[in-house]
């Protein structure tokens, strides 16, 4: 009744996410490690002030307020990220933060990190190092969700969107195709299907080796899609 219940209620973006890189993980429970969401909260915080050159006093207070129990070596994760982003154009100022959104015909919500008067309209913040080259697949998932609630919400097409990858001081901007909007509404699929109580078979490109739940998957082999993949 719980899976049934969150269906109802819509899924979250994180969680369509979760389920692109394999609905198992999304099956399993996902939940970031506590260090994870302090980098996240670092970064989101560098990002809230890159209108103007960040203070790393000033932003570190402000992570304090948020993370009460945020490790003090964080301290010096937020210089190397403010070091990282001191290149980067300065002036653009964002309208709005944290802004829920949603799409009621897909039912999906989530929250964007920054919204700009302009296009690009929104930004999405990443603690991860970039690619080398374009934005990671996960990203442009992201990307194409949010612009698909955008668009029910306002009315507008929305086109792209920006991506920051803030340790790196890397600022990319997302130009949707076709193909990331397929890709997310397939990525919807799987989650909906594991929301509505469906035991998903592992994804043929999924990252065994990084995942925690690798010992409570079928071992390999047993499942004819493991032997095919």
């Amino acid at each position: 009744m719980k899976k049934k219940e969150r269906t109802e209620q819509g899924l979250s973006l994180s969680s369509v996410i979760t389920a692109s890189i394999c609905p198992l993980k999304l099956y399993y429970g996902y939940s970031p490690d506590e260090r994870a969401l302090w980098r996240h909260a670092v970064c989101r915080q560098v990002s809230s002030h890159l209108e103007h050159d960040p203070v790393g006093d000033t932003v570190w207070e402000e992570i304090q307020s948020i993370y009460p129990g945020i490790a003090p070596e964080f301290r010096e994760y937020l210089d190397h990220c403010i070091a990282a982003c001191a290149a980067l154009p300065r002036g653009r100022e964002w309208s709005e933060s944290d802004v829920p959104v949603r799409s009621e015909r897909l039912n999906v919500f989530g929250n964007i990190d920054k919204m700009f008067s302009s296009p690009p309209f929104f930004a999405v913040t990443r603690s991860s190092h970039a690619p080398r080259a374009g934005i990671y697949a996960t990203d442009r998932l992201r990307v194409a969700g949010y612009a698909m609630c955008l668009e029910e919400m306002e009315g507008r097409e929305v086109t792209s969107g920006i991506v920051e990858y803030i340790p790196d001081g890397i600022v990319r901007t997302c130009m949707l195709q076709p193909i990331d909007r397929r890709r997310f509404l397939a990525a919807l699929g799987s989650a909906r299907r594991v929301a509505a109580g469906e035991t998903p078979s592992r994804s043929r490109n999924a990252p065994c080796d990084r995942c925690g739940h690798r010992e409570r998957c079928a071992p390999r082999g047993k499942r004819l899609s493991d032997l095919l993949g």
